[in-house]
């Protein structure tokens, strides 16, 4: 980073695709020194593909023009979308939704996107495994001053909280009440897998996993959801399964809340049982020859 005094500091907390892609930005901008911390060992992105749409890609380009290209150097694949029922007298029917299906999206994995934005960042500017234990405002105009977990400091102009729902930085923007900051779940769950094109191909059938006619399908059912969708250029399928529960996950621990649970191989095969659809009974068998850890995927606070 710059000595100049005409140097703006910015600290990014969090080393995930948000701070990644603000420090993409950023770094186009020469009077802006940039560091990014991230409190775990490694650069980290964990959960289901993203989607971009015309409208994202153009959003991309406009915070850094070569990030589209790390979308394609990560896998991703251009698709198009539709929704199908899972279960009900009109299983298998497309569901028509408004701009659904008409526009194409690239699809890419997290982790893989998040490595390619990260290439060629100078190493100077990242810092996994660093946990900062406190932000400081110092007096007005002299910025802001945090301290790691070493007890070493460092002053900053600006700093940005990128760290998650989970993250250090949100009882800093939501202040010290516990009802306001403690996140809370909604009951809802996901699991996301990733195998390869063949296996996927073995257990789902052909008709509707297409490297040729690339297509993210979602199928609804009786209380869940079901996705499939190419990743890594064609040569993988990422699936995601979606369902909710009736009990407060959050009541589950002493410590407070529980953000994933554990089922049986038969409960996971009972809440998918009336979706009989091959595709979709395929998609639960691929899913079931792991240890299912559902995580909860959409928390919220109470304000």
């Amino acid at each position: 980073m710059s000595s100049s005094s005409s140097t703006i500091r910015v600290a990014i907390i969090g080393g995930g695709l948000a701070g990644a892609t603000l420090l993409r930005g950023l770094l186009r901008y020469p009077h802006l020194g940039v560091d990014m911390y991230e409190s775990r060992p490694a650069f980290r992105e964990e959960g289901p593909g993203l989607a971009f749409t015309t409208s994202a890609l153009s959003v991309l380009a406009a915070i850094d023009p070569e990030l589209e290209q790390c979308l394609d150097r990560a896998g991703a694949v251009l698709t198009s979308s539709e929704l199908r029922s899972a279960s009900g007298p009109h299983t298998g029917r497309n569901i028509e939704v408004n701009g659904l299906g008409v526009a194409s999206r690239k699809i890419v994995g997290r982790q893989a996107f998040l490595t390619e934005m990260l290439h060629g960042v100078p190493p100077r500017m990242m810092h996994p495994g660093t946990r900062i234990t406190s932000v400081t405002e110092l007096s007005p105009g002299q910025g802001l001053l945090l301290v790691f977990a070493d007890g070493s400091q460092k002053k900053y102009d600006i700093v940005v909280g990128a760290d998650g729902t989970h993250g250090f930085t949100r009882q800093l923007v939501l202040g010290a009440d516990e009802s306001v900051v403690k996140p809370h779940s909604t009951g809802f769950w996901s699991l996301p897998i990733k195998v390869p094109l063949q296996r996927a191909q073995q257990a789902m059938g052909t008709r509707y996993i297409d490297p040729c006619n690339p297509r993210q399908i979602g199928w609804i059912g009786d209380g869940t959801g079901m996705i499939h969708n190419l990743l890594d250029n064609g040569t993988a399928v990422e699936i995601v399964v979606y369902g909710n529960m009736d009990d407060a996950m959050e009541e589950d621990g002493p410590a407070g809340p529980s953000w994933a649970k554990l089922f049986t191989p038969d409960e996971f095969q009972e809440m998918f049982a009336s979706n009989q659809l091959p595709v979709c009974q395929g998609m639960v068998d691929v899913s079931d020859f792991i240890p299912p850890q559902l995580n909860c995927k959409v928390p919220t606070h109470v304000p």
